[in-house]
């Protein structure tokens, strides 16, 4: 299943650990809003957390619903595609449970971070599955690195996770200003 076609709990806030908004890279550790330290976990409840539903793409150019860039959804980036969900603040929390079928034995699978592959685009992120940090970056895309996906690789270790059934994909990322 394509997980740009399905709706996401998400949460957006502004973190109390504030950095200067002209100072480039944007990713850091934050502290979660109260009740949600575990927000990636499987068994975190995001609608009794007061969390909203949304379909991707999320983001937004000058607090409008508008794409960033020129490529469409066919290409590895996506930056041109329409925001479908505003990005109101600066951290975005995603998560969503899924029935993903099993991956198949001698194919190399991964997750990836659309919007965000051209030179100084994009901040960084990180991604869980079921609750186990399956990637992260923490900076955006620097010279020399664009035109490359972005996301995770699904490895030996984290494998078992997709043997079929629900897989909770949870991940964050800040807004780039």
């Amino acid at each position: 299943s394509d997980l740009r076609d399905v709706a996401w709990d998400y949460f957006s806030f502004d973190p109390k650990e504030t950095l200067p908004k002209d100072k480039g890279n944007r990713y850091r550790k934050v502290t979660c809003p109260e009740g949600m330290a575990d927000w990636f976990a499987p068994d975190f409840d995001a609608a009794k957390a007061g969390w909203k539903k949304g379909l991707p793409p999320f983001g937004q150019l000058d607090g409008k619903l508008e794409p960033l860039g020129q490529c469409q959804r066919g290409s590895i980036c996506g930056c041109g595609e329409k925001p479908k969900t505003l990005w109101e603040k600066e951290v975005l929390l995603l998560r969503g449970t899924f029935e993903i079928p099993p991956l198949k034995e001698g194919h190399r699978y991964r997750l990836v971070v659309g919007g965000s592959a051209h030179v100084n685009s994009g901040e960084g992120y990180a991604i869980y599955v079921n609750g186990r940090l399956l990637a992260e970056s923490k900076t955006g895309v620097a010279v020399r690195q664009g035109g490359q996906p972005r996301g995770g690789h699904i490895t030996n270790d984290v494998r078992g996770e997709f043997k079929g059934g629900k897989v909770t994909i949870a991940a964050t990322s800040f807004l780039q200003t």
